[in-house]
């Protein structure tokens, strides 16, 4: 899979944004996860799910990219139209992609 031009800017201009608030931004999008499919924590029984908890602020990286996607686009409005939208939900796929082949 390859970005073009503007796909990369776009990636590259939302990540400086992302990368001074990696845990915050993933803890909430693990709290959105919970909101909209409470079965999911069952599989985070050993955690602190309450709002905000280390636990949350710590497995922030790992996320789902429909969470990581809205997140983005409540923190970024501006920024976060529709061709940013479709470059960083081709990135997304192709990290999980990479994520996924090794973790297997």
């Amino acid at each position: 899979m390859t970005f073009s031009d503007a796909e990369k800017a776009a990636i590259v201009s939302i990540w400086g944004k992302i990368s001074g608030n990696v845990n915050a931004l993933g803890g909430e999008a693990l709290e959105r996860l919970f909101l909209s499919f409470p079965q999911t924590k069952t599989y985070f029984s050993h955690f602190d799910l309450s709002h905000g908890s280390a636990d949350l602020q710590r497995h922030g990286g790992k996320l789902l990219s429909h969470c990581i996607l809205v997140v983005l686009a409540s923190h970024f409005p501006s920024e976060f139209d529709a061709t940013v939208h479709a470059a960083w939900d081709k990135f997304i796929h192709a990290v999980s992609g990479v994520l996924t082949s090794k973790y297997r």
